[in-house]
């Protein structure tokens, strides 16, 4: 089979390939890739950075880092969550996560 041809049928096959989403593992902040909840933590290794003390600043309650939640989202989050709110959930305890700022970790 020459070069181009199966070149041009495996492209063909990588795209027909349905791709997978994986499925979370967890609830609360992520650690990997690294939330900013998780990253500012009083155990997170970016907790000195200037974009965490500014969040903290602003108002993050950093100590409960992992209870960034809200309850019942049943994926309708683009819904429940206001735009530009995602890292804090919405919720006011944390809105210093939402920051528009060009360092987090």
């Amino acid at each position: 089979m020459p070069v181009r041809r199966l070149l041009a049928t495996v492209l063909v096959a990588a795209a027909t390939v349905p791709l997978a989403a994986t499925p979370a593992a967890a609830h609360g902040a992520p650690t990997d890739p690294v939330s900013r909840a998780a990253a500012c933590g009083p155990e997170g290794r970016y907790a000195a950075t200037s974009a965490c003390k500014a969040a903290i600043k602003a108002g993050a309650a950093v100590r409960e880092w992992d209870n960034v939640r809200v309850a019942a989202i049943n994926g309708r989050d683009r819904e429940r969550i206001p735009d530009g709110e995602l890292c804090s959930g919405g919720l006011s305890a944390y809105r210093g996560l939402d920051l528009p700022r060009t360092d987090w970790p």
